[in-house]
């Protein structure tokens, strides 16, 4: 898929490596876990918020202070198989999150590179994908798309029980769905499928240029194919037929 004609097209992250935070003092919960291939695991489970707070309250503020990051640089603090507990249930995890904190205003993330086999779709990079991809089309959490839901992350509850949500995260309604691996020096890496604009975008009244499954069969909606059309409306419009 082209965008704007050329197929070349490339949003280009240029990165570098800082040195590692130690986060002492932390409250954390150890789990025991079996790979995929065998081993014995285990996985660091934070509170439930505790690990927002903490890089938005000290690591964030530090990191300032001494110039290793700054409000022109997006910060992505990496995790080895490191969660935070989800409210939602007793036994949900969040694995990343991005966030804007400060004025002016510095953008980060920080995402679990999995190696548990824990997680259905949460191998290795897959959190560092999802993040960086909604960090680009939402850095601040302000962005908004009409209304979706019952998809990924998505989904009917007691707190909103139709699951509708009208955020633009490029991962949300795909989170669990990982790319064809990649394999560099000898390691498979694996990404999230992501959903294109157009599957938030795409409508009568509002078309997205070139989105159409008639035309170019699949890819046109998700960056792996499995949407092959725009989002539904949500919740759904019914309508009532008045026989006389």
């Amino acid at each position: 898929m082209t965008i704007n004609g050329s197929a070349a097209y490339q949003n280009t992250i240029n990165f570098t490596y800082s040195q590692a935070v130690t986060l002492a003092g932390a409250p954390i919960t150890l789990k025991s876990f079996t790979t995929s291939s065998g081993c014995p695991t285990t996985l660091g489970i934070l509170p439930a918020g505790g690990l927002q707070f903490m890089l938005e309250t000290q690591v964030i503020p530090g990191l300032q202070k001494t110039a290793v990051i700054d409000p022109t640089k997006f910060v992505i603090f990496l995790l080895h198989n490191v969660v935070q507990a989800d409210p939602s249930c007793s036994t949900c995890y969040t694995l990343g999150t991005h966030g804007a904190v400060g004025n002016p205003v510095q953008t980060y993330a920080f995402a679990d590179w999995d190696t548990t086999s824990a997680f259905v779709g949460g191998a290795d990079g897959a959190s560092a994908s999802h993040e960086i991809a909604e960090w680009m089309d939402d850095p601040l959490g302000t962005n908004t798309a009409p209304a979706w839901g019952k998809l990924g992350q998505a989904q009917p509850s007691p707190s909103n029980p139709t699951g509708c949500v009208n955020s633009w995260e490029a991962g949300d309604p795909l989170a669990g769905k990982l790319m064809r691996a990649i394999t560099l020096g000898g390691y498979a890496y694996h990404m999230q499928e992501l959903a294109y604009f157009s599957f938030y975008f795409n409508s009568a009244t509002d078309p997205s240029a070139g989105a159409s499954y008639y035309i170019y069969n699949q890819g046109t909606f998700s960056s792996n194919g499995s949407f092959l059309s725009p989002a539904n409306a949500c919740p759904p419009v019914w309508t009532c037929a008045v026989r006389g």
